[in-house]
């Protein structure tokens, strides 16, 4: 049991709803139920049961949420201390690699900073750039924190040099692309697509100096995936448009959140084979001064890759 358990459930009590509840938190569903399962578990209790009248906390449960209530006003209380004030700005400046991911994360960043200081005014940015410029903004106190992917392979020699640097990492769990597609594309229905599947069909590129390009089967790493033919695009919003619309089109994609794949009329696809597995490196200057904003941050990305 944590402070931000309590927190989630006292918004379920408030709303009713899993559903309302995990909308004015900013996170899944289903990560909201399992983390109420989890606070039940620890305290071996029932805390909600559902009725007509939607979600409702049970004798055991409003025992539980009055104490909830009580130290959640304390933590608020001690929190208000260091809490900005109207006049105060939250500066922050995050480097990363460029991807749909990591704008779509930024995205949810930015709206749960607001969330939570309604009344500071934020001063967020967000810089693309490729991988080893990335590390020398952290290292040279340019931004804040930087963001990046590695393959498995490239993670010994990446650490040994952020330590170099004396930088400070997280390592986000390992993911592999996936391919992100219509929900008309003709292998939409297909649950594990193979390499040999995509060759009759276009792949939409992201045109960028700033990274390499994402590799989906690790032939790819020496041979380039042949197809019928590519099409390249330089915005995001460009490639999601041209998939929502060119049903035969597919792109290689960080796992992204069903929210935004639903909104654009998308499906994400597994594929089978020779896979690339890579992982998500977040890095600070050693004693970094914004661990509050830090923690929001690697929440959403541990959200999004769920």
């Amino acid at each position: 049991m944590n402070i931000q358990h309590l927190r989630y459930a006292l918004e379920v009590a408030k709303t009713g709803s899993i559903t309302q509840a995990a909308e004015n938190l900013f996170m899944g569903q289903p990560n909201l139920s399992k983390a109420i399962r989890e606070l039940e578990n620890g305290l071996h209790i029932r805390l909600f049961r559902r009725s007509s009248r939607g979600v409702i906390p049970t004798p055991e449960g409003e025992e539980f949420l009055q104490y909830a209530r009580g130290i959640i006003t304390q933590v608020d209380k001690v929190e208000s201390l260091y809490r900005p004030d109207r006049s105060t700005q939250i500066r922050y400046c995050l480097y990363a690699m460029p991807s749909i991911y990591i704008s779509e994360l930024f995205s949810r960043f930015c709206a749960r900073l607001n969330a939570n200081y309604p009344d500071a005014k934020l001063r967020l940015s967000l810089k693309e750039a490729p991988r080893q410029a990335v590390i020398e903004a952290v290292a040279d106190s340019i931004c804040d924190a930087g963001l990046f992917r590695c393959r498995l392979d490239e993670e010994v020699a990446l650490i040994s040099l952020l330590n170099r640097k004396e930088l400070d990492y997280k390592i986000v769990d390992h993911y592999r692309y996936h391919l992100l597609m219509s929900k008309h594309h003709p292998l939409a229905s297909v649950p594990v697509i193979t390499k040999e599947m995509l060759i009759p069909y276009p792949r939409v590129h992201l045109e960028s100096t700033l990274e390499e390009t994402p590799c989906l089967f690790e032939s790819e790493l020496s041979t380039p995936l042949h197809s019928q033919g590519s099409i390249i695009v330089s915005g995001r919003d460009s490639v999601l448009l041209l998939l929502e619309r060119m049903h035969d089109a597919y792109i290689t994609a960080s796992p992204l959140p069903a929210s935004l794949l639903e909104r654009h009329h998308l499906v994400a696809r597994q594929a089978s084979g020779d896979i690339v597995h890579y992982r998500y490196f977040f890095i600070t200057r050693r004693n970094s001064t914004s661990t509050r904003f830090e923690n929001l941050l690697i929440d959403e990305m541990d959200e999004m890759l769920k």
